[in-house]
């Protein structure tokens, strides 16, 4: 098992001048901007080919099996062939949306997060190798509106590689109760 994760930091930038007072509007460029971005990439080695696990992937109406069950996962919509399906995932402490963009069998699934606390990207990468799997699913957030001030406080790709570890641990027992 391999757990990588890339940066917690936030990265505070001020534009234009701050000033105490009397607030007066400002134009886009002269407000202050707050970024917090989360950047984390979790892998697990399967002992199955990237095309046994790719239609695993893509089955998002599935996911109850093999996700922990704290997490509640709903697809919105399903278009023929996967690309642009919406899926509604459901935490303890969040909920969003993320929509299919880009689907390269049996290789790469890319989605982006739509709604809630972040705007980023989530992508599975498959990479066959030892004779098995490397599957990574890694995320490229920003935090969005209010929660780019607080979500700095928490360990985020923490929680989320945490998560990730689940998810594999469950898709390793769903793989498994598939072997006759």
């Amino acid at each position: 098992m391999e757990v990588r994760v890339f940066s917690t930091a936030p990265n505070l930038s001020l534009q234009g001048p701050v000033t105490t007072g009397p607030s007066q509007p400002r134009t886009q460029e002269e407000r202050p901007a707050v970024l917090s971005r989360t950047q984390a990439s979790n892998c697990r080695w399967f002992p199955v080919s990237p095309e046994s696990l790719f239609p695993i992937l893509l089955a998002f109406d599935r996911y109850a099996a093999w996700w922990p069950e704290d997490v509640g996962v709903r697809v919105l919509t399903e278009p023929p062939f996967g690309l642009g399906t919406v899926v509604e995932i459901a935490t303890s402490g969040n909920a969003f949306q993320c929509t299919v963009e880009a689907i390269e069998a049996p290789l790469r699934v890319a989605m982006r997060y739509d709604s809630g606390l972040h705007d980023g990207t989530g992508v599975w990468s498959l990479e066959q190798q030892n004779g098995g799997t490397e599957i990574t699913f890694a995320v490229d957030l920003r935090a969005r509106g209010l929660a780019a001030m607080f979500l700095p406080l928490f360990d985020v790709a923490g929680i989320h590689s945490r998560l990730m570890q689940k998810v594999f641990d469950g898709l390793e027992r769903h793989l498994a109760a598939a072997v006759p």
